[in-house]
Order: structure tokens, then C-alpha cells, then sequence
């Protein structure tokens, strides 16, 4: 069972959580990806039109989420904004990552600089990517896993809450093959319990349909002993909203998603169309929101198993 939370770390769950107690939150980190996204939609990629567009998306989804992801280089030059109100969490991604153009991150390290920057934004959590690769081989894992054991002391020296968030592959690159469900849970297992709360993509690797996901959203619950979340990265945007329900169903609670609520919006020509198509990311918010109220495991419950 984890250790009981300090008053300070259960503040800050509830900060990042929604009233029912489960998570909707928002992943606006991606910095790589989201260029090649603007560059595959035939559109400008400098930091200057990327950054315009990650702020109609913050404008347009803070009052829907609980919580909010950003990186350290738009938090730099734009700062937290007038999105980060009292009742919006603030998360800081802190990894340094291994990212050529146009490919999948290929690893990571952790930036201390963003941590910094974190407690002077007065961060409720940090975030630490980790790409695991099944085949990588055991002493690649043990140092991944000496990492999110730094990280998560790092966080909580700075009285924030430590997220850790894992893409699992199969074989020995990133995007060779998707990982088999005992590959998922087995970096589950290594690299989730250390954690305030995990962030893992759905569990679909034991089929998609809802029946298999909570059911292997059952054992990733069992494995990991702490809250956790689900990302968008490996499902469709149409099929996410009845993943994430299935996925909660099975212990999950909540999300912490980006391009199934946003990328639509990417194919905007100019801030009027972009408005326009994040009008209906909104209505994608609500519908998820609704879903993680009714289904989700409340974080309250997740912590006191």
C-alpha cells in the first residue's frame, strides 16, 4: 500500500483534480511534435505561430480542465497567463528530450532549469517523460528507473506533487512495434509506484474493445498502487472519449490528454478558423469531464487502498 500522503502533496491532488476527485487535465508539452503536426498541415512552424496557437488552445480549454501541462520554453517566453486561475492546477513538464524532427521522442533526461522555473510559478506537480523500450535490456531499465526515483525527490524537496509519465514500446527503438500488455504492465510495475500519480497510454494492448481495456485497466491499477491517468497517443480522437470511460471503469482517474482534444484545431489557416475548430474541442472537454465524474476512480480512493 503507498504511504499516506502529506497534508501539503493531498492539497495539491486536489488542486489538479476536479470536485468528484478525478483528473481532466490538459497536455499543452508537446514542443517536437507539435512542429512536425504544423509542418504535415502545411503551416508556419516558428515559435512565434506555435506559441499563438498553444494560446488560443489554453484560452479556449482552461475553464473546461482541472489542470494544465506546459513546458519550460513557452512558460519562458509567454509565462502562466491569465488561464491559470485559482481552480486550474499547474503541472511543469521537466524533461530534456531526445526528440529528432519528425520522429517519436527517442528518450529522455531531466531538466533541472524547468524545475526551478516550477517554484517560481508555484507548480502543484512536475512531469517527467520516461520512453520505455521493452527490449533496452535490464541495465537501461534499473537506470530509467534510478531516474523517476531522482525526479520524484526532486519534486516533493519542492513540495510538489511528481507525475510520471511512461511510453512504453516494444523492441529496442521507439515505434518499432507497440508493446504487449505484459510489457505495458511490466513498466508499470518498475516505474509507477515511486510516483504521486502515473500517466500511461490506454490499455488497449490486450485488445480495443471496452471490455478488454478495463480489464487490463484492472491490472494496470493492481500494479501501479498509486493514481493514475491516461494519455491520448495510440487512439483515435473518436474513440478516446469511450476509452477513457472504459479505462476508468477499470481503476483509472482521469486523463491527461492533448492532441485528441486540440489537433483538429492544427489544421486552422488563421485565428478565426483555429477559434472556430477549438469551439468544438469544448464540447470534447464536457463530454470527457462528464465521463471521468461519473466513471473514474476518485483520487481520494486511489490513494487510500
Amino acid at each position: 500500500m503507498p504511504e499516506t500522503p502529506s497534508p501539503t502533496n493531498r492539497i495539491r491532488m486536489a488542486s489538479l483534480a476536479r470536485p468528484s476527485g478525478a483528473f481532466a487535465m490538459l497536455a499543452m508539452d508537446q514542443r517536437v511534435s507539435l512542429e512536425t503536426m504544423f509542418h504535415k498541415a502545411g503551416r508556419d512552424t516558428s515559435t512565434g505561430t506555435l506559441d499563438a496557437f498553444r494560446g488560443l488552445v489554453l484560452d479556449a480549454a482552461a475553464p473546461h480542465v482541472s489542470a494544465i501541462l506546459l513546458e519550460r520554453g513557452y512558460l519562458e517566453r509567454a509565462g502562466v497567463g491569465s488561464w491559470a486561475g485559482r481552480s486550474t492546477g499547474r503541472i511543469v513538464a521537466v524533461d530534456d528530450l531526445q526528440q529528432p524532427a519528425g520522429l517519436p521522442a527517442q528518450d529522455s533526461t531531466i531538466d533541472t532549469e524547468a524545475a526551478a522555473l516550477a517554484v517560481t510559478l508555484r507548480a502543484d506537480a512536475l512531469k517527467l517523460l520516461v520512453i520505455w523500450l521493452s527490449g533496452a535490456g535490464d541495465e537501461k531499465h534499473a537506470q530509467q528507473s534510478a531516474m523517476v526515483d531522482s525526479f520524484v525527490e526532486l519534486a516533493h524537496a519542492q513540495g510538489m506533487l511528481a507525475l510520471v509519465e511512461v511510453i512504453a514500446h516494444g523492441g529496442t527503438r521507439a515505434g518499432e512495434r507497440p508493446v504487449t500488455a505484459d510489457e505495458l504492465l511490466a513498466a508499470a510495475e518498475t516505474l509507477g509506484p515511486p510516483s504521486d500519480i502515473y500517466k500511461a497510454q490506454v490499455p488497449i494492448h490486450g485488445g480495443d474493445s471496452p471490455a478488454d481495456v478495463e480489464r487490463l485497466a484492472r491490472e494496470m491499477t493492481a500494479t501501479v498502487a498509486v493514481p493514475w491517468v491516461v494519455l491520448s497517443t495510440g487512439v483515435s480522437d473518436d474513440r478516446f472519449p469511450e476509452l477513457v470511460g472504459a479505462s476508468c471503469r477499470g481503476g483509472a482517474s482521469g486523463f491527461l490528454a492533448g492532441r485528441a482534444i486540440w489537433s483538429r484545431a492544427v489544421a486552422g489557416t488563421d485565428e478565426a478558423s483555429t477559434r472556430s475548430l477549438l469551439a468544438g474541442s469544448t464540447a470534447d472537454l464536457s463530454r470527457l469531464a462528464s465521463i471521468v465524474d461519473a466513471e473514474a476512480r476518485p483520487w481520494t480512493e486511489a490513494i487510500g487502498r
